[in-house]
């Protein structure tokens, strides 16, 4: 049995494995961006490191990206427990301020 490649198919599909890689890429640029909220950096610094980090986080996107192209054709059914795991680490990746625990709390009268 022969395993297909995205350039053996269709050159203009969209491989799974990028796809996945794309949905992680943005989903780490999001994260990285919430880390500067209430930081004690100024302005400009916050906009170098924003600038600085996407770029990072963009070029290691497309390397992983051209990489995966030459990997074998995965199935999306199998792919979306990963994405249902990658999407439940981003939100619990948030920290929930004890302020606002304390909130819910005394409103719920727990």
């Amino acid at each position: 049995m022969t395993k297909w490649t995205r350039e053996q198919l269709n050159p203009d599909m969209k491989h799974p494995l990028e796809q996945l890689v794309g949905a992680v890429g943005m989903l780490s640029i999001l994260r990285y961006g919430y880390l500067f909220i209430d930081t004690d950096k100024t302005r400009s610094q916050i906009l170098i490191w924003l600038i600085v980090g996407f770029a990072i986080i963009y070029i290691v996107e497309r390397g992983l990206k051209r990489l995966v192209r030459y990997l074998p054709i995965v199935r999306k059914r199998f792919l979306l427990p990963i994405y249902a795991l990658i999407l439940t680490l981003f939100f619990v990746s948030f920290r929930i301020p004890r302020e606002t625990v304390e909130t819910v709390r005394n409103f719920f009268g727990w």
